[in-house]
């Protein structure tokens, strides 16, 4: 697979970062707590809300195998995954392929969550295409020198998997900072106006620097990475037709 500020959060190495039991099924006891530990995407049509009804419905099925063909943020794979099904994820989008190597990899990739938190706190910003092509329409000029700075410093990471970590968590960063968590619009100007009365919108998160954001996202990632005795299949993003 190839894919061309701030204080540290106050995280100490802990637990989840050793090996995790290994999980082969999941219970109906647990299945709200397992559920809770999956990482909240603020992505339009996310079926996290769903997995309960989609686990009930699944339950007392029985397959040994799922296809996930149109994967998007993943939930619906992890919980399959937790299920103890040999899952096979696929999705148009590249991001959302990248999302799910990070998000049902079968093991943690950091033995200390110092590392990755001093990954983050090293990037540095440079001018590159992000801050040639979208000045003033979706982040300020200072948070897309950040992005360039932060896809530079990813992309030479070698190992694949470690690589889609941060970038799952750079993506999650860049949903969180957006007004309506969507990009269809170039509505910089919404975040930034002072003059109005809010009733809507999450103003705190999007003024939080990057990379806080990349770091929360990092510790969901923690809670949702458990081995398991089948591990996930990712297919190449494109058109499902062709399967």
């Amino acid at each position: 697979m190839t894919f061309d500020r701030t204080e540290n959060l106050k995280v100490k190495p802990y637990e989840l970062f050793a090996t995790e039991r290994m999980v082969t099924s999941l219970t109906y006891t647990d299945v709200n707590l397992q559920i809770n530990q999956f990482p909240k995407t603020r992505y339009y049509g996310s079926k996290r809300r769903l997995l309960e009804w989609i686990y009930d419905s699944l339950k007392d099925l029985s397959f040994d195998t799922a296809l996930d063909g149109f994967g998007g943020t993943a939930s619906v794979s992890l919980l399959l995954k937790r299920m103890g099904k040999e899952v096979t994820f696929h999705d148009g989008l590249l991001c959302n392929t990248i999302s799910a190597y990070a998000m049902l990899s079968n093991q943690i990739l950091f033995s200390d969550i110092n590392e990755p938190n001093f990954f983050i706190d090293k990037i540095s910003p440079r001018n590159g295409f992000i801050s040639k092509t979208f000045t003033g329409m979706y982040y300020t000029n200072e948070e897309n020198q950040w992005l360039d700075g932060a896809a530079s410093a990813i992309n030479k990471i070698i190992d694949p998997t470690k690589r889609s970590v941060y970038l799952y968590c750079l993506f999650q960063a860049c949903l969180k900072k957006r007004p309506f968590n969507l990009f269809h619009r170039a509505n910089l100007n919404l975040r930034q106006n002072r003059d109005v009365l809010r009733t809507f919108g999450n103003h705190v998160t999007w003024e939080t620097p990057f990379p806080d954001l990349m770091k929360k996202s990092l510790l969901d990632i923690v809670g949702a990475v458990k081995p398991s005795a089948r591990s996930a299949k990712i297919l190449e993003p494109g058109d499902i037709s062709r399967l």
